[in-house]
């Protein structure tokens, strides 16, 4: 169980993911299908993704496996049946960047097979979600999918994997609640083809909750945010698994805004991580000013994430100065023992 950050409480997205009685791989890959036989496919694929809001597992699930799904569509389409083009999963080319100042050079020094084993276990992964160029073969390339989400692991974990009786600091918590989430799965893309047609911002993560709880992770998280950025991520989709967002469109944020402060949502935890480890993270390892000062900007980057911005009452609480300015960072923090 989760242990509360005094901010917590349960309600929980709830989505339901239907199974195909067959898939491609079995029908299609390892026998060749005739066109009845893709037909019934077809009729799975036509009944869950286009009279119901189809997410791309469970396209996954017809097509067998994720490497599958690009032929399945291409069957369907030169056997005439109707597709949806978003559901085709685009190329997965990796553009690491400069892994020194996404830091990932510095984590990737802390992955070995013990992290390796750790991580992989508390976080459910599996070997069909990171094969295929993903990284599974090689899980300590910080180039690769899988050990950039790692690298993002080390870090939650450089801190401790749970927050010691009686202490203040909670930057050791924050690993252990992300674990508590069944499953972090790669994926390709944006994240649009789950949710298009309209779909025009890039996404990072979402959380999915269900029997099968699980987070996929998608290329704007390995590429377009350094170390800190995902493991912020992977709390803010953590904390999906009690509260998703309740702020709909109104602040900009595509479907992810909250409300307010007090909500306690995704957002709100995400700030914190990024709070607490601006303020303790050169406690315990050498951290530079430039590290810092991208963290904070990070952590103040996301109050227009709410509907209405925090203030520095709400934040910092009452007998503050400037009660009523907006809510910032601060670019210093003292660390609590």
């Amino acid at each position: 169980m989760k242990q509360s950050l005094q901010i917590l409480a349960g309600f929980a997205l709830m989505f339901s993911v239907p199974l195909a009685c067959a898939d491609f791989e079995e029908e299609c890959v390892e026998e060749s299908c005739d066109n009845e036989e893709s037909e019934e496919l077809h009729e799975s694929y036509e009944s869950e993704c286009f009279e119901e809001n189809c997410n791309v597992e469970e396209v996954r699930e017809i097509a067998g496996r994720r490497g599958n799904i690009n032929a399945m569509l291409n069957d369907f389409q030169a056997r005439g049946f109707r597709i949806n083009a978003c559901h085709r999963v685009g190329a997965c080319s990796p553009s690491p960047g400069n892994n020194t100042t996404s830091f990932d050079t510095f984590f990737d020094a802390f992955c070995n097979q013990s992290s390796i084993n750790q991580h992989w276990n508390d976080f459910d992964m599996e070997r069909d979600d990171w094969d295929g160029g993903f990284g599974y073969n090689a899980p300590c390339n910080e180039n690769l999918p899988l050990g950039r989400t790692f690298n993002a692991l080390n870090l939650l974990d450089f801190f401790g994997t749970s927050k010691p009786s009686g202490s203040n600091n909670w930057l050791p918590y924050f690993y252990d609640y992300a674990a508590d989430t069944d499953e972090l799965l790669g994926r390709c893309g944006s994240g649009c083809p789950g949710f298009c047609p309209g779909c025009g911002q890039q996404t990072f993560a979402t959380h999915f909750d269900g029997i099968d709880e699980y987070i996929e992770l998608y290329w704007p998280f390995f590429y377009n945010q350094n170390v800190f950025q995902r493991a912020g991520t992977i709390v803010h989709e953590a904390r999906h698994d009690d509260k998703g967002h309740d702020g709909g469109t109104a602040c900009g944020n595509g479907g992810s805004c909250d409300s307010t402060w007090g909500y306690n949502g995704a957002n709100r935890y995400q700030i914190l991580y990024l709070w607490w480890l601006s303020a303790c993270a050169d406690n315990v390892m050498p951290v530079t000013t430039g590290f810092r000062n991208q963290i904070v900007t990070s952590a103040n980057n996301l109050w227009n994430t709410f509907n209405t911005r925090p203030t520095r009452a709400q934040v910092f609480g009452a007998g503050v100065s400037n009660p009523s300015a907006p809510a910032l960072v601060p670019a210093a923090s003292a660390c609590p023992p």
